[in-house]
């Protein structure tokens, strides 16, 4: 019950933030003009608050979410704006008023939320706020960080079941399983283990693009546990690759990219993914943010999914 209150707060809220959207753009500019304003902002506002609800909180299916999003603002509308503020039901004759902002907040809401718990609470591919704050294998070796991401999985394999496809990851090798024409050359990421590539060690490299020797230097590796990826790189003369114990130039990027497998039982596992970066000088850091923590996300995202279907796909097909 105290969920789905908080729910409803969360759609409340967002029903206020569209009325006074309507409302301070009614106060500066034509009707018309307002109703776009308000049509336009209506899914962005919903959407974000529903972001933050399916981010940090277990709730319902993305589907019952932009339901309670909608109903809320279809009751609060219908209930107190028509009959008591405008002192008619005119905007309910208008598509532009009302039919296309409910349509709007509800694919907002409801789309939001499906981006981050996919078809259920099982598919949520962020960190619950605990796993976000508690201390991970791999965060000591960027203690200097500055960006710090956790996302997380729930996958119904083992950890030995799981640990095959972290171990063989890399470009030439058997991709990073997310987006392969962005970040593995347009190859196929593996469907399968390649036991070839089971010999992953401390100090190797693997590469971040194909044909190239730069890439994810491995730093901690205890299986079936967790791997600690590192990367370092200068930003002048040229872009290349540094050795992880070298002094910081002028201007580079250091990050570690911390895989964890922590047993939720026999046939079950929670998959942690956590990023902690450090970009510098601080103007550097700026666009960096802004463009590459989108990018990560969305590839994170991809490498997540794909990486707990491969992983229950190939128990389902065992014998």
């Amino acid at each position: 019950m105290g969920r789905t209150l908080l729910l409803a707060a969360f759609a409340w809220v967002a029903w206020g933030l569209c009325g006074a959207t309507m409302g301070l753009a009614r106060g500066l500019a034509p009707l018309e003009t307002a109703l776009l304003v308000h049509a336009v902002a209506a899914p962005i506002i919903a959407g974000s608050l529903a972001y933050v609800y399916a981010r940090w909180i277990a709730g319902p299916p993305p589907l019952v979410i932009g339901a309670v999003f909608l109903g809320v603002v279809v009751a609060m509308d219908a209930g107190l704006i028509a009959p008591f503020v405008e002192r008619s039901w005119d905007m309910f004759r208008s598509p532009m008023g009302t039919w296309v902002p409910f349509a709007s907040i509800f694919l907002g809401s409801w789309g939001a939320a499906l981006w981050v718990m996919g078809p259920g609470p099982e598919w949520r591919w962020h960190a619950t706020r605990a796993e976000s704050r508690r201390m991970l294998p791999g965060d000591a070796l960027c203690p200097e960080a500055a960006d710090v991401k956790t996302h997380a999985i729930t996958v119904e394999a083992s950890r030995e079941a799981i640990w095959p496809w972290l171990v063989q990851m890399g470009c030439d090798r058997a991709g990073w399983y997310s987006w392969d024409g962005l970040d593995n050359g347009g190859t196929p990421s593996a469907d399968r283990i390649v036991p070839e590539l089971q010999g992953t060690r401390v100090g190797d490299t693997l590469p971040l693009r194909p044909g190239q020797e730069d890439g994810f230097l491995v730093l901690e590796l205890q299986a079936p546990e967790d791997l600690a990826l590192g990367a370092y790189f200068r930003y002048s003369p040229d872009l290349a690759g540094l050795e992880w114990t070298e002094p910081p130039p002028g201007a580079f990027t250091r990050a570690t990219w911390t895989f964890v497998l922590a047993a939720l039982g026999p046939e079950r596992t929670r998959l942690l993914v956590r990023t902690r970066g450090l970009t510098r000088p601080w103007w550097l850091d700026v666009p960096m943010r802004l463009t590459m923590g989108p990018a990560h996300a969305i590839m994170q995202r991809k490498q997540l999914l794909n990486l707990k279907a491969r992983a229950e796909g190939a128990g389902r097909a065992r014998p």
